[in-house]
């Protein structure tokens, strides 16, 4: 009986670790899309504002934060990758 305890215990446990994992990767990955398009969105409109270049500075640095945001979440992606291949 004690034995059947212990492997519902294991299992939850590793439940819980996947859940746990699967979360931290979706934060991650939505914080290199959110941040960098909310900096970018502040840097352009400042620019925009001062040089009166309205939305071409705004348009600009969003361009920059998207190819931003995918390097770093193919970099994401390869950390996770060797992750998985050590387990």
């Amino acid at each position: 009986k004690m034995n059947n305890l212990e492997k519902k215990e294991k299992e939850i446990k590793t439940t819980s670790q996947e859940y746990h994992r699967i979360i931290l990767l979706f934060l991650r990955f939505s914080g290199w899309i959110v941040g960098p398009v909310i900096l970018a969105l502040i840097i352009g409109n400042t620019i925009d504002g001062r040089y009166d270049s309205e939305p071409w500075a705004t348009l600009t640095a969003i361009g920059v934060a998207f190819i931003f945001s995918m390097i770093g979440i193919v970099k994401e992606i390869k950390e996770y990758k060797k992750m998985v291949d050590k387990e």
